[in-house]
């Protein structure tokens, strides 16, 4: 009886590890969105993978809504402002480049930027950048997706580690769920 106990748990705790590094190694892409995400002022939403839970914003860190899975290899985060940013109307173009500059002089290492690419989100016009560089000693690199709306600027801004690029699929459809709730 004893020895089938051990027995039982050690089968157990093989499993684990095993199911553990099967969660680790598996490719996000496919995952289903099926969780609908509000931000915290209810004016836009985007879908997650189910298992997608609310991560609380860093220090300093500003945003409307931030989510990830349990690994910390991905995330979704989005911020809304003004399309009068600085007391004077923006354009999309303009206000993508002034982003995409700022994030690239807060990176370390040798921030490298690509885009944009011209797309709409929803119905809504929206430019993508590629920037990678070394964020809070991580290489990271951030999808970068504005998208004007009717009265406000939306960064819809996913994050990968630089050596996971196999997320780069899951985070372009996430961020192709992305809308403004009115």
């Amino acid at each position: 009886m004893v020895i089938g106990l051990v027995v039982l748990g050690v089968v157990a705790v093989v499993g684990a590890i095993g199911y553990g590094v099967y969660a680790l190694k598996r490719s996000q892409a496919n995952d289903p969105l099926t969780r609908t995400v509000r931000s915290k002022d209810g004016r836009t939403q985007l879908q997650v993978p189910e298992g997608w839970k609310d991560q609380p914003m860093g220090f300093m860190e500003e945003g409307e809504v931030k989510v990830a899975p349990w690994r910390d290899d991905v995330c979704v985060k989005v911020l809304t402002e003004s399309k009068a940013p600085l007391g004077q109307v923006m354009t999309l173009d303009e206000y993508a480049r002034l982003i995409v500059g700022n994030m690239k002089n807060n990176l370390k290492g040798f921030p490298t930027s690509s885009g944009p690419t011209q797309m709409t989100v929803n119905g809504r016009p929206a430019l993508r950048y590629e920037v990678s560089g070394i964020a809070e000693g991580i290489n990271a690199t951030f999808l970068v997706t504005v998208v004007e709306g009717q009265e406000h600027f939306h960064q819809v801004l996913g994050v990968m580690a630089a050596n996971n690029r196999d997320n780069r699929a899951l985070l372009e459809r996430i961020t192709a769920t992305f809308r403004e709730v009115h």
